[in-house]
């Protein structure tokens, strides 16, 4: 069991079967669905949904330099000391990693939203 983290996402992948009629049946549901491409329709299905997810997720610009020192400096002090750094000190850290730029908040709407639609929550339940 995987413990929930605010930050992270799952894709889950759903197997569907159309009848003569093309009534969609759905066969199974995966936790954890292949993302290879064995034809062009997995690659057109897949490349979409991996560029959607990234596009949702809007990772920030971030100063890589300044995370293999903060990282580093933080690996170093744990070694020597219980406690790794304040609060004050990884807020100042995230600042500088960030190039002081707030990434967007918790509940908030992403700007893009490829293909993808919000269901739940509705926006009443996140405020």
């Amino acid at each position: 069991d995987i413990p929930h983290q605010p930050n992270s996402f799952e894709v889950f992948g759903f197997d569907v079967m159309f009848d003569e009629q093309m009534k969609c049946w759905l066969i199974e549901v995966n936790s954890s669905p292949s993302m290879s491409c064995d034809s062009a329709l997995d690659t057109r299905i897949k490349g979409s949904l991996i560029r959607d997810a990234i596009s949702l997720v809007d990772p920030p610009d971030f100063d890589r330099q300044a995370l293999a020192d903060v990282c580093s400096r933080r690996l170093t002090h744990r070694k020597a000391a219980s406690n790794v750094s304040s609060g004050d000190t990884l807020e100042k850290d995230l600042a500088r990693i960030l190039k002081n730029k707030v990434p967007r908040a918790f509940g908030a709407m992403p700007r893009k939203m490829g293909n993808f639609q919000r269901i739940a929550p509705d926006t009443d339940t996140i405020e």
